[in-house]
């Protein structure tokens, strides 16, 4: 199983922005890429599908529709944030991690019931 370790959370109505620790050996880091490990982004979805509904209550909804925008690759070792925001009237769950402060990718998945 490839989880990160949440370090850290901040929680307001809506909203969580989870603090991850990415110890290199996470099985989603072998082979992608060897000598330059990255997380890939079918990885950083499940996350924000997962995490979101373990804080946010939206459930383990598929999506209908998503949108990702890779800025920075996301390196182990290094701190990693992600920030949930979920909109309950559109049913749609915004997403950004931060690596070092910097965006590394942001996007939203419009949830819909399977």
């Amino acid at each position: 199983m490839c989880a990160p370790v949440v370090q850290g959370v901040a929680a307001e109505p809506g909203a969580v922005t989870l603090d991850l620790g990415l110890p290199a050996d996470l099985p989603c880091f072998h082979g992608h890429f060897p000598g330059f490990p990255v997380l890939p982004g079918v990885v950083q979805l499940d996350w924000v599908m997962q995490l979101g509904a373990a804080y946010l209550s939206c459930g383990q909804a598929a999506a209908s529709d998503l949108r990702i925008k890779f800025k920075r690759v996301i390196r182990p070792g290094r701190p990693l944030a992600l920030s949930l925001r979920l909109d309950p009237v559109r049913q749609r769950l915004d997403f950004v991690y931060r690596t070092g402060g910097q965006v590394a990718s942001q996007g939203h998945v419009v949830l819909a019931t399977p």
